[in-house]
């Protein structure tokens, strides 16, 4: 079935953005998933402050209209660009089944959005900055994560860097 990628634009996408994670785990996972209240006011312009000095797009990749089967964020966070003397776009909320078309046609988004905005390189994940989860797990999938830290299926790392993406640092926790 071909893939669709559409622009997150409504609160009842943006909820299905949330709970697209969800299919990602099976039961056994040690992942924990966020509180739906607590996540919905993260990713609310209207409510989390980070959106005063940031833009971010959310994507949802679907077979065809159907079922999510993946999920992205597109972060131009100024601050950071300030802070770092850089300009960089930043993706995150990176969630996607064990599927390569799934992850490309993500990540493929990722990189015309930096085209299209004028940055220099995209980094991630970031779950908006490093104030947050950021990065991925590479070991250690048997155990639940650390608070705050991020949970990400094994296949993740193997996705990610088949899509053109490179290890920039080692986060140790």
């Amino acid at each position: 079935m071909p893939l669709e990628l559409k622009r997150v634009s409504t609160a009842q996408e943006r909820l299905e953005f949330i709970r697209m994670a969800r299919s990602v785990y099976p039961a056994e996972s040690p992942w924990v998933p966020p509180l739906l209240s607590e996540r919905q006011k993260f990713l609310d312009p209207q409510v989390n402050p980070f959106f005063k000095n940031a833009e971010v797009e959310f994507y949802l990749a679907r077979e065809g209209a159907g079922t999510p089967v993946g999920r992205i964020a597109l972060i131009h966070d100024r601050r950071f660009n300030e802070f770092h003397a850089e300009n960089t776009g930043l993706f995150g909320f990176f969630e996607s089944v064990d599927d390569e078309a799934v992850a490309a046609i993500l990540f493929r988004r990722a990189m015309q959005w930096a085209e299209e905005k004028g940055f220099d390189r995209v980094l991630g994940p970031f779950n908006f900055s490093t104030n947050h989860e950021c990065g991925i797990l590479v070991d250690g999938f048997d155990r639940p994560p650390t608070v705050g830290m991020t949970y990400n299926p094994p296949y993740y790392p193997s996705l990610i860097e088949g899509s053109g993406f490179r290890k920039a640092k080692d986060l140790l926790s």
